[in-house]
């Protein structure tokens, strides 16, 4: 039989999944008309910018890089770059 607290993690599970959804939809929506991030474009205004679901747990740059990571056929072939190793970071002499 299924008791009290099996049935209180099942609703613990919808609550957080419906809070889940519920918070891509408001994200997602004021990334559309451009209120987010702060030097966002309107919808069209500008070069529609992929949205990934990556975006509810890192910023934009990292859902970015992530999702090129593993859009990569063969992510052994391409190394990560170390941290604190930006390529605008490295002056040429002189």
């Amino acid at each position: 039989t299924i008791g009290v607290w099996e049935l209180a993690l099942l609703a613990s599970v919808a609550l957080q999944l419906t809070l889940c959804l519920c918070s891509w939809r408001i994200y997602r929506q004021l990334r559309l008309t451009g209120l987010h991030p702060p030097e966002g474009k309107p919808l069209g205004a500008g070069r529609i910018v992929e949205m990934s679901g990556w975006e509810l747990c890192c910023e934009v740059h990292d859902a970015q890089y992530i999702s090129a990571q593993c859009s990569n056929l063969d992510p052994c072939s391409t190394p990560l770059p170390k941290p604190g190793s930006d390529e605008s970071d490295k002056r040429s002499p002189g």
